[in-house]
């Protein structure tokens, strides 16, 4: 997403990094997968004028392929996170007679229900380092509504440029972004420091217990900003795998609140030093429909 992210330079295809998207493009078109999920930056709908994300479209329908594209907002789909993203979809025509709507929005999750339990390490009154993350932080305090309730959790990023903070730093209430340039996480005023790793996956439906993970905490929210919303995912597969075998009656696991749960009982517990030594298991696998 990087060429067209809006906190980089917006080269579109001049950065050599776009390309990868053509080689998907022709990896769809030599194995011609049944069905397909594409992600990337909201931008990229407007980037030239929406003719790449058209020329998209129309290789996709000339290969045989159902397929829409969706602007979609993790926010919308069970998570305090604001994310804006392009999601394309599509289904051959010789696995579905036609492809079926997106997932509709669902009630957000709370903050506090992803965080870890406050603790006493937490410290309101803490700051982060350097002088324009500490600028941030201040900014964002002056220009919180008064009336808000104290004990409500809210985040403000520390990694843009002086200019910027002056202008836009505020309190936010959703989990800002997570991006794969961030070295750390969003500050969290109410608790004195940044989102946690764990944390950060669970912003992004993803169940941090389950996989193993960098021993760099910035090569974790790398990985973290480059993937897509589990919930997004998951519900886009129940879809597309209902459409390619109407037989079987797959559960929306964040319809259900089933997937929801699971992330609350993992922030409740209690934090373990011991990892699995090997997890076979990848996004699209954790919440991948199961057949009954």
């Amino acid at each position: 997403c990087t060429p067209w992210a809006s906190g980089g330079k917006q080269e579109g295809l001049a950065n050599p990094i776009s390309m990868i998207y053509f080689e998907t493009l022709r990896f769809v078109h030599f194995n011609r997968p049944l069905s397909l999920i594409i992600e990337n930056s909201s931008n990229i709908l407007s980037y030239a004028g929406g003719r790449l994300v058209r020329a998209i479209m129309s290789m996709l329908r000339e290969w045989g392929y159902h397929a829409q594209h969706h602007l979609m907002n993790t926010q919308q789909q069970g998570l305090p996170h604001y994310r804006r993203r392009c999601y394309i979809a599509a289904v051959h025509n010789d696995a579905a007679q036609r492809l079926p709507e997106p997932p509709q929005p669902i009630p957000q999750m709370t903050v506090e229900e992803l965080l870890v339990p406050r603790n006493e390490s937490d410290d309101p009154e803490r700051r982060p380092h350097g002088r324009v993350p500490k600028l941030a932080v201040d900014l964002a305090i002056e220009r919180r509504l008064s009336d808000t309730d104290p004990n409500r959790d809210w985040f403000t990023a520390t990694h843009q440029s002086e200019k910027w903070t002056r202008k836009g730093s505020k309190p936010r209430y959703l989990c800002p972004s997570l991006t794969h340039s961030h070295k750390d996480g969003p500050w969290i005023g109410t608790r004195g420091r940044p989102l946690l790793v764990q944390e950060a996956a669970r912003m992004q439906a993803v169940l941090h217990s389950q996989f193993e993970w960098p021993a760099s905490i910035a090569e974790s929210y790398g990985l973290l900003g480059n993937t897509m919303t589990g919930s997004i995912v998951h519900r886009w597969q129940v879809r597309l795998f209902g459409a390619m075998h109407r037989q079987w009656q797959i559960p929306d696991r964040w319809q259900t609140g089933e997937a929801q749960q699971e992330l609350r009982e993992e922030a409740a517990a209690k934090p373990t030093s011991t990892r699995p030594k090997h997890v076979q298991r990848t996004l699209a696998s954790m919440w991948a429909p199961k057949p009954e």
